[in-house]
């Protein structure tokens, strides 16, 4: 406003408003000084061979042409000026944690085992189950999940204040939005030196919801917490679908052979023992067939009132902090039951023993 300057006087009155549009001009812009005078400054037509718009402020009654770019800084909608925010910049591996709340269900995953009872050193993510028990985390459904936690960014800007029809329709209202809570470590150069050897928590919260078009396609919004504005949100769809995975991870004895010094397998129908130690399970092939075959397996499900019949096989794992007994019990026709270190009642397919059990009968 303070750099107008008129090009050519036009008219020195305004009884010819009406032949420079400017009964009805294009748009004004009315403003007011510290002292307290209000104006308004108005466009009208647009004149080719001179190049500019007539104009006039309503202090005077004089017309004025003034150049095209004059009218520039009044070109910009309300959503062209706004300071967007930005998410914090981070990557996967530094997420401590994430939690999220999607209507009915609510989940974390952590790289923090407190809490955790059981054998944990293999295990990169932790979460809880219902009974509140920490559990361990499936290590491909966490990785996906705290990836695409990571890749999510603001996109353009859509609105400014939404009200209650614009937060429904586009999943934004309480019981409809996914609630993401995220705490990573801020490694960043403006930690204080005094905490530069610590790492530093920052956390941020953020509101997404979603909206299904009329063509089927379906686009993602988010209000960061404390944000009057809702942005487009870009990497949405990836992250609803790692919220949708099982985390609890399914393997029953999760042992590397970097940890295992020795193992001990029995079979309880023939009584038949063997033993086995690291350089047996790293030089020996048909040992490391037995041994990946046993910590490989993986669950179908929990029976918390199994029926435990005859105990059919064991493995003995000597950690050096403690030894990890795997047992397998009959369970029925198609499915034994397996109980390790503080897990329990876990069903496997039979033929997955099976195969083991005729592993270790052959090795001679």
């Amino acid at each position: 406003l303070a750099d107008i300057s008129a090009s050519r006087l036009i008219s020195e009155n305004s009884m010819n408003d009406e032949q420079f549009g400017l009964s009805y001009p294009q748009f004004s812009v009315s403003f007011s000084t510290i002292s307290g005078e209000k104006y308004e400054y108005c466009i009208g037509d647009y004149n080719s061979v001179a190049g500019g718009y007539y104009a006039k402020i309503s202090s005077r009654d004089s017309v004025y042409l003034v150049p095209q770019n004059a009218i520039q800084p009044f070109s910009y909608k309300i959503l062209d000026m706004i300071q967007s925010e930005k998410l914090p910049d981070f990557q996967a591996d530094s997420i401590v944690k994430a939690e999220y709340k999607l209507g009915s269900n609510e989940k974390y995953v952590t790289t923090d085992p407190a809490g955790a009872d059981f054998y944990s050193k293999l295990y990169s993510y932790f979460s809880e189950n219902k009974d509140g028990k920490v559990i361990a985390v499936d290590g491909i459904a966490g990785a996906e999940f705290f990836n695409a936690v990571a890749d999510i960014k603001l996109g353009d800007v859509d609105c400014f204040k939404p009200d209650t029809d614009k937060i429904d329709k586009f999943g934004l209202s309480e019981n409809d939005r996914l609630e993401l809570y995220v705490i990573y470590k801020n490694n960043s150069d403006n930690v204080d030196p005094e905490e530069a050897n610590e790492s530093v928590n920052d956390s941020f919260i953020i509101y997404i919801g979603r909206h299904t078009n009329d063509d089927g396609s379906t686009d993602y919004y988010v209000m960061p917490g404390n944000s009057c504005i809702m942005y487009r949100l870009e990497g949405g769809e990836q992250l609803y679908k790692t919220i949708e995975a099982d985390f609890e991870s399914k393997y029953v004895c999760p042992v590397s052979n970097k940890e295992a010094i020795s193992f001990t397998t029995e079979l309880k129908d023939t009584g038949k023992v063997n033993s086995f130690n690291i350089v047996d399970i790293e030089k020996d092939e048909k040992v490391s067939e037995i041994f990946n075959k046993i910590t490989s397996l993986v669950y179908t499900r929990r029976d918390n009132n199994a029926q435990k019949k005859n105990l059919v096989f064991s493995a003995i794992f000597d950690v050096g902090e403690k030894e990890l007994i795997l047992n397998v019990y009959m369970y029925d026709g198609k499915n034994y039951v397996a109980s390790f270190d503080t897990f329990d009642n876990m069903v496997i397919p039979a033929d997955k023993i099976d195969q083991i059990i005729n592993s270790i009968e052959e090795y001679k």
